[in-house]
């Protein structure tokens, strides 16, 4: 009888140990479901339109009112070369294309892939960087934003010299930092290419989107504008931090050509680097392949004749998304961490990337924030649902 009260008992404790579980870990699994709905929920709300939005709105307002004028449809159906059934006057897009595509494209005769390089005077330090003192203008000179342009578009780079102020790349770099050591750095984990990298995705808030981000820049702004085109967005703004010890990334390029592989078209993304500490030739800055940006260079190297340039914190970095590139291995003592931003035309998204890294649903609600401050939108509620 002691026996079998003693079994009944024990029974009783056990499935009330089991039942207290159970209770423990379904509150631990409360915890962690209000924590992701914090999340979302705690997120900045949308943003308001930034100056530059507002005044790309007001251009576009004027053009549509332009488009639906009698001025215009005279000049459509009357102008010289534009009169029906005779064709379309392609003379306009001809001087876009000479303006925006490699002078190569104008040759009789184009080099073949083994001869295919940029112009000597790609290696010029005086031709490819912008210096200090021609950024010191809140607005660039003409000048200045045809040399970035050049530079871009027939060498596949540029360099602005020291861009912006220590004090604010310090306080990105800190910023930066406490991210990576908080808890909620797993969530902001972006894959990132090659051995001994760490890359972390920037959330939407203070102060990767303050009063003055970085990507708002009216300087920055001018120069891609004038490569890409009036209507750009941010798609995407992460850092890269090489650590001491890390390898050679292989050469590669953001994305291949759009439709085909000799294609002559204007540019459709680019990528603006700024590190957030001085770079010595040891820490591994990141290699350029002058004029590598014609065609999809699968598996092609560029180590005899790449562009390595070391650099101060501040100092920024673009290049066209089809420019052949790389992070070289980190020799030195100290890691090198570089905020790496991708800008592009409003039609063009790498989706493989958003789909085949398999990032976090919270990145991906972060990015459209930071995509909406490049689109004009209604300021009220209620006018958003208009069509």
């Amino acid at each position: 009888m002691k026996i079998a009260l003693a079994v009944v008992g024990l029974s009783f404790a056990v499935d009330g140990y089991l039942q207290r579980q159970q209770v423990l870990n379904l509150l631990r699994e409360l915890a962690e479901a209000e924590q992701k709905l914090r999340d979302f929920t705690d997120m900045e709300p949308r943003a308001g339109n930034l100056p530059f939005v507002e005044r790309q709105q007001q251009e576009r307002l004027e053009r549509d009112a332009h488009e639906v004028s009698e001025a215009f449809i005279a000049e459509l159906f009357d102008g010289e070369g534009r009169r029906f059934p005779h064709g379309h006057n392609h003379s306009s897009w001809q001087v876009h294309l000479t303006r925006t595509t490699p002078a190569v494209f104008a040759e009789a005769s184009q080099p073949t892939e083994e001869e295919d390089s940029a112009p000597e005077w790609c290696r010029d330090l005086h031709r490819v960087v912008v210096s200090q003192d021609e950024l010191a203008r809140p607005t660039l000179s003409r000048a200045v934003r045809v040399k970035a342009h050049r530079a871009l578009t027939d060498c596949g780079y540029v360099y602005l010299d020291n861009m912006f102020p220590a004090a604010k790349v310090e306080a990105l770099r800190r910023a930066y930092l406490e991210l990576r050591e908080s808890s909620e750095a797993e969530q902001f984990i972006y894959p990132c290419q090659g051995v001994g990298r760490v890359e972390h995705m920037l959330p939407f808030r203070t102060p990767f989107n303050d009063s003055e981000p970085i990507y708002t820049d009216r300087r920055l702004l001018e120069i891609l504008g004038d490569f890409l085109g009036e209507q750009i967005k941010m798609e995407l703004m992460t850092v890269i931090t090489s650590l001491p010890g890390s390898r050679d990334q292989r050469w590669h390029q953001g994305w291949r050509y759009l439709f085909h592989p000799e294609e002559r078209l204007p540019p459709y993304a680019a990528v603006v680097t700024l590190p957030l500490t001085h770079v010595t030739p040891e820490m591994g800055p990141s290699e350029m392949c002058p004029g590598k940006k014609r065609r999809f260079y699968y598996g092609w190297r560029c180590d005899s004749y790449a562009l390595r340039l070391g650099s101060t914190a501040g100092t920024v970095a673009i290049f066209d998304y089809k420019t052949l590139h790389r992070g070289p291995g980190n020799g030195a003592a100290v890691e090198r961490p570089m905020v790496s931003m991708v800008f592009s035309k409003a039609f063009f998204l790498n989706t493989e990337a958003v789909i085949n890294r398999g990032i976090s649903l919270i990145q991906t609600l972060h990015q459209r924030r930071y995509w909406e401050q490049f689109f004009w939108h209604p300021p009220q509620r209620e006018e958003q649902f208009r069509v």
